[in-house]
């Protein structure tokens, strides 16, 4: 019998666990037979936790590669796969662009026959630069042209002394491990991941590890296990205190951890989880013991591990300006004054000193947070998101501002509740709300971040059971459907938005049952059905706005291509009625008018592509190519230059500068971009027919 493909057999063990779990929850059970259960469920799911871990192909795991390369040597963060490329002698192709992320450096064919044509013309090989791309790769590899660039890239940022034991832990991580993790054929190729994302403070920390002076081998990957192991047991603890958790409680907490995919196939067989949890657990434990300055510290040593904790500093933020509020208005002074300042005080001073001091690993934060910054400041799809902006895409919502919008009212939603809400005695539960609650506020949280419901639904379950046992339910269902990337999942949006909702519904009602007290309030309940309608008419207007631009898009792209242009103009025009600012629809509505020899408004449509999109090439090589039918040559030239800016191995735009070049009278150089574009492209008829007519 097969097993249908929208299950997914590696998660489907984390399943059955958290099935078990969410009934465990429901049933009211005697404290020792709850207890049984609850350590039978914990035994299993860490058992098969530990194995997963241990499999060969995950033994270790990209992520341990990532944080013990990153953490030993001192390069610049955004040159990670250059150099590990460069330590396997492989050519510098298909990686991640760490400074334009999720764009691949040279994915396309054209893009990585210049590159090797180029690399051996650099070393004076004689060749043919019209022989196909395995031919190219072939003789650039065997002539060594790959391997001495590779020499001087190693040269240019490590230490010479560091050069042979870096090349030695890439190779033993890469090529001796996992080689059938390898998309180039060469070992555990992980140059399509995200680089190395320790921050200085990080990379310093780190450097406890003995293994880290040691090549690397299974053996960093055994001392990670046990450490995570030891301190998820330590910040159960810690978090159990915190939250006055018995030991029942503590040991389902454990078995809800083990229970879950996300943290078993993600952050156990990693680096970092520890390394911030274990601080926000110390954190809960200090806030609960009345202990602002242990909490602030420990929030500080959490937020230079993973910038996300500082979101901390909201409950104290709030505490400290609804106390400051009262006294401007002479009202009564409250405690809350004395402890939030002091809090945030801590975690401040903390900061400045711990950063400070993490300087000396050798990294530098400017270079951390400009990494950061560009991976985490585009909007497309990453795999893994679960924030509401991913939720929205689901929708078939892509970069819309009511992401912004919607963000911006769960943010002041929860601040609202915050500063109503008498918190001294609940702050160590709050803490975690707002951990859980980020997926609502910020553009990138993943699932791997999602930990904190599980520590509160056994803390839930003892007044709704029911609810924390739909909760559990629901993270079965997304464990059981494939991983987020999957094109099962991608291609169906009904089992996309089954996998990304829960991720919010859960925060979400956590949220609820948290300040129940405060929706008790007809007030509250009047402006929550506003704010709820108001949200479902932006979102739902949104998604119909946007799917009749994709049905505009469609249907002109289809009459263009049966030369109907009149019907594409309608459509185009259609679809620039509901979006002005779509510069692709404005790049076609001029195509549409050269068609049908309205020049003059086809320049003008295509002026107005290249204003709303001036980094897409595909407007000025369209804006080019009618300046020079209309014989503007040098607005023609101009254009053609900043399409060749943009892309410069583009084909089609080295023949349409050619053309230009050959109108402008330099026809010898004209020649040498038409042969330019064969190198490119050798199939590029027009510029095969450009070769043959030359003179």
């Amino acid at each position: 019998m097969s097993v249908p493909a929208w299950i997914d057999l590696n998660g489907l063990p984390c399943t059955i666990f958290m099935v078990v779990a969410a009934i465990l929850l429901f049933v009211k059970m005697r404290d020792r037979t709850a207890r049984v259960a609850w350590s039978i469920l914990l035994a299993v799911s860490m058992i098969h936790g530990i194995t997963i871990s241990l499999l060969p192909d995950n033994w270790p795991g990209r992520g341990i590669v990532h944080y013990y390369i990153g953490a030993k040597y001192n390069f610049p963060y955004r040159a990670f796969y250059t150099l590990t490329s460069a330590a396997t002698d492989r050519p510098q192709i298909v990686m991640h662009d760490l400074d334009h992320p999720p764009k691949i450096i040279r994915d396309s064919p054209s893009e990585q026959r210049a590159y090797f044509i180029d690399l051996l013309r650099s070393e004076h090989i004689d060749f043919d630069p019209t022989v196909s791309l395995p031919e190219l790769r072939k003789l650039a590899e065997e002539s060594g042209a790959v391997h001495r660039e590779a020499e001087g890239i190693l040269k240019a940022n490590l230490p010479p002394d560091q050069i042979e034991s870096f090349r030695r832990d890439v190779k033993a991580a890469l090529i001796d491990k996992n080689p059938a993790r390898d998309i180039e054929g060469i070992g555990n190729d992980i140059a399509l991941d995200f680089g190395y994302n320790g921050s200085p403070f990080y990379s310093l920390v780190r450097h406890l590890d003995p293994t880290l002076y040691l090549p690397f081998g299974t053996g960093t990957a055994a001392v990670n296990l046990v450490w995570q192991l030891m301190a998820l047991a330590a910040s159960i603890w810690l978090m159990g205190i915190a939250l006055g958790l018995g030991t029942t409680d503590r040991i389902a907490v454990g078995a809800l951890f083990f229970a879950s995919w996300d943290y078993v196939a993600w952050n156990l067989p990693g680096l970092s989880f520890a390394g911030f949890w274990l601080p926000i657990a110390v954190a809960l434990w200090a806030v609960s013991r009345n202990r602002p300055v242990i909490g602030g510290a420990a929030v500080a040593w959490a937020g230079l591990i993973k910038l996300f904790p500082y979101a901390l500093l909201l409950l104290p933020g709030v505490e400290m300006i609804r106390s400051l509020w009262r006294r401007l208005r002479r009202a009564t002074a409250r405690p809350e004054w004395k402890w939030s300042v002091t809090f945030v005080a801590a975690t401040v001073a903390a900061t400045l000193v711990l950063g400070g001091i993490s300087e000396l690993a050798g990294r530098s934060w400017v270079d951390f947070m400009g990494k950061i910054l560009a991976q985490f400041s585009s909007e497309d799809y990453v795999g893994g998101n679960v924030s509401i902006g991913q939720v929205l895409i689901a929708l078939g919502i892509f970069k819309s501002p009511i992401t912004i919008v919607l963000r911006l009212i769960g943010l002041a939603a929860f601040v609202w509740f915050l500063w109503n809400t008498d918190s001294t005695e609940s702050r160590p539960r709050l803490f975690l709300i707002v951990l859980a609650a980020m997926p609502w506020f910020v553009s990138f949280w993943f699932n791997y971040y999602t930990m904190a419901p599980l520590v509160l639904l056994p803390l839930i379950a003892k007044s709704n059971r029911l609810g924390a046992a739909m909760c559990a339910a629901g993270l079965a269902l997304v464990f059981l459907l494939p991983e987020f990337a999957s094109p099962i999942v991608l291609d169906n949006r009904f089992l996309w938005i089954i996998k990304v909702v829960p991720y919010l519904a859960i925060p979400g009602w956590l949220v609820f049952v948290e300040f129940r007290p405060l929706f008790a309030r007809k007030a509250v309940q009047r402006w929550a059905i506003v704010l709820a309608a108001f949200a479902i008419v932006l979102v739902g207007g949104e998604a119909a706005r946007q799917s009749m631009i994709r049905r505009y898009d469609a249907e002109g792209g289809r009459y263009l291509d049966q030369g109907q242009m009149q019907a594409a103009l309608g459509s185009y025009n259609s679809l620039l009625g509901i979006a002005p600012r779509n510069a692709m629809a404005q790049m076609s509505k001029g195509i549409c008018l050269a068609g049908m020899r309205q020049y003059d408004e086809a320049e003008a449509s295509f002026r107005r592509a290249t204003e709303l999109a001036p980094d897409q090439s595909s407007t000025f090589l369209n804006l080019a190519h009618l300046l020079l039918m209309r014989g503007k040559l040098a607005d023609a030239r101009a254009a053609i230059e900043k399409a060749m800016a943009l892309s410069p191995y583009d084909d089609a735009i080295w023949v349409e500068q050619a053309r230009i070049t050959a109108a402008l009278g330099d026809r010898a150089r004209a020649k040498e971009m038409v042969s330019r574009a064969l190198e490119l492209n050798p199939q590029n008829r027009e510029a095969q027919a450009l070769l043959r007519a030359a003179p």
